[in-house]
């Protein structure tokens, strides 16, 4: 469903693909929808990721660099960062894989990238203050739910993004 700020008037449309714990984020202009699962059994998961221009009303579709649910999304730096998630076995109840793979989009040049967390995280949560992104908690098959948190500072330029600083916290 989209709601007009200006018309006060909703809309309904589709994603490219049904599918449930997908991340959404955006950026100002644009609503990113990512990964998920059909949730059927084992459960596919999706690379998808749709999105929304506000100001032309159309969609297009891009992909992760891996298919994958209970991630998380944030939009910093010009940049939108889907992380963590993976897979879980839905007939055991039970995570089968947890990524640690952050692909990040540069809004500017379209380009994607792909950062790695240190750590494997799936159901994480993430926040974007400023210049930083945190990523904090979820569950692995390791150690069961993470008690650390990630910590990457980026700097802009008008030609580059670069993690200055990743730092990893024990909580």
């Amino acid at each position: 469903d989209i709601y007009n700020l200006n018309t006060d008037a909703w809309t309904i449309d589709s994603l490219s693909v049904a599918r449930k714990f997908l991340a959404g984020v955006s950026d100002g202009r644009y609503a990113y929808f990512a990964g998920g699962s059909n949730n059927i059994g084992r459960g596919e998961n999706f690379k998808t990721v749709d999105i929304y221009d506000s100001q032309t009303g159309n969609w297009s579709i891009a992909n992760l660099s891996e298919a994958r649910d209970g991630l998380v999304g944030a939009s910093a730096c010009g940049k939108v960062l889907f992380a963590g998630g993976g897979s879980v076995d839905w007939t055991q109840r039970a995570i089968a894989q947890a990524s640690a793979r952050i692909d990040v989009l540069d809004t500017l040049t379209g380009e994607w990238a792909v950062l790695d967390m240190g750590t494997t995280r799936y159901a994480p949560q993430m926040a974007a203050i400023q210049n930083q992104v945190v990523i904090g908690s979820g569950f692995n098959t390791t150690v069961g739910a993470v008690p650390s948190a990630s910590l990457f500072q980026c700097q802009v330029t008008a030609t580059s993004f670069t993690v200055r600083e990743k730092k990893v916290y024990t909580i």
